[in-house]
């Protein structure tokens, strides 16, 4: 489910039909329907606590965050973590931090390489391993010319550098989401 700038209005629109909905609640029982249908369900959420984000939080299973190389985006992982923490305490135990992927990434400039290594850290809770993923996708026209034509990269891009780091991504979220679940 792609995030849309319409979510942000999904508050008003779910008090206007009932004034008494839980909005931290409104995804658990959809999601518990989808869940036999689906191998994996991701929610694709705004970089805020706002409703659809704390809905998310409190049905997911797992939470991957991302971002992209620069400061003000990384130093928003913090605040994530926190909430991610948050969330846990109050109302989903459960919920898990899978890791964190860096995104459109430019590897030859200096700034890149310090967000890497601070990445790197910030994911190392509790002086464990770190929970960053190993793969990182660069930038590339290629994502945003598949999100114009609101068609995925292996639609648009089946054979390229970029479509293959999140193959790539997929095959390390695919194995951590074993290790975890201990399958």
């Amino acid at each position: 489910m792609p995030a849309n700038r319409k979510l942000e209005k999904v508050e008003q629109a779910l008090l206007s039909q009932n004034k008494f909905v839980v909005l931290q609640d409104v995804l658990i029982t959809p999601l518990e329907r989808l869940k036999p249908r689906f191998d994996y369900i991701f929610l694709d959420t705004a970089p805020n606590a706002m409703a659809p984000t704390i809905a998310a939080y409190k049905a997911a299973e797992y939470f991957l965050l991302s971002a992209i190389p620069d400061p003000f985006a990384i130093a928003g992982l913090g605040d994530a973590l926190a909430d991610i923490e948050a969330s846990r305490m109050h109302g989903n135990p459960r919920l898990t931090l899978l890791g964190g992927i860096l995104s459109m990434m430019e590897r030859r400039t200096n700034l890149a390489k310090t967000l890497r290594d601070y990445v790197q850290e910030k994911f190392a809770l509790d002086g464990h391993e770190s929970l960053k993923f190993a793969t990182t996708t660069d930038r590339s026209t290629e994502v945003s010319k598949a999100q114009r034509e609101g068609k995925t990269l292996f639609e648009t891009a089946p054979i390229h550098k970029v479509t293959d780091q999140y193959c790539q991504l997929a095959r390390e979220v695919e194995l951590r989401i074993q290790k975890f679940s201990g399958k």
